[in-house]
């Protein structure tokens, strides 16, 4: 899927967009604004963005389990670099690889629950002023219809 992004100041506007597309065919499911006033956006009509997509949390955990794999790796290298290969000398070293590919992983998605998603980072502080972003996914087949709703809604700025 594609997406597109408009900014608003108005989400009575936004609340219009996303009526005509829902009844041009979209679904409903497929079109989220990402604001500061969530609570304004729901008695609008909309969905806001999922708290969880305005972090940075999926990718920090993927990054975290990669540096997780990576030391795992290497500690687990480390009875064979000895010559520990009895089974019960790899105990420690496994246990402590499963370890620490799980707190980096873990410390890794705790960190990304700190920081703003990197797609939305650029307009964050215009969402912090009091604009609006709309967020609708779509298919190739539907871009001509977004072209169409982008050209009838001139005050909406498309982003990039």
């Amino acid at each position: 899927m594609k997406h597109a992004y408009y900014l608003s100041q108005d989400l009575d506007e936004l609340e219009n967009v996303h009526d005509e597309l829902v009844i041009s065919g979209f679904k409903d499911s497929h079109i989220h604004v990402l604001s500061d006033e969530e609570a304004e956006v729901q008695i609008h009509h909309m969905r806001p963005m999922n708290p969880f997509l305005k972090t940075n949390v999926i990718r920090a955990l993927f990054s975290g389990a990669l540096v997780g794999a990576g030391i795992a790796v290497l500690v687990m290298a480390i009875p064979y670099v000895f010559n520990f290969e009895s089974s019960v000398a790899t105990i420690p070293f496994t246990l402590g690889a499963i370890f620490i590919l799980g707190f980096a992983t873990w410390e890794g998605g705790f960190l990304g629950l700190q920081a703003v998603n990197q797609k939305f980072k650029g307009v964050f502080q215009r969402i912090h002023q009091g604009q609006h972003l709309m967020i609708v996914d779509y298919n190739i087949e539907e871009e001509n219809r977004i072209r169409a709703m982008s050209r009838a809604h001139p005050s909406l700025q498309a982003v990039s």
